[in-house]
């Protein structure tokens, strides 16, 4: 069976991500899973180095 290649959707790299870290924020938030990256113990002191790798962790394994 062929594709349409006039149906394809061209999406970039980044705008995949950027959408799968919404995607997961929204699980976490919908289970009610405490986020470990709320407590801010980081070197920036809020939490956000912790988020960006437990979030890239679940990206990268999510297949």
């Amino acid at each position: 069976m062929k594709k349409d290649a006039s149906k394809i959707e061209s999406i970039r790299p980044q705008d995949i991500e950027k959408r799968s870290f919404e995607i997961i924020e929204e699980e976490i938030k919908a289970r009610g899973i405490p986020a470990p990256f709320s407590s801010g113990e980081d070197a920036g002191g809020d939490g956000s180095l912790l988020k960006k790798i437990v979030f890239r962790c679940i990206h990268t394994t999510a297949d």
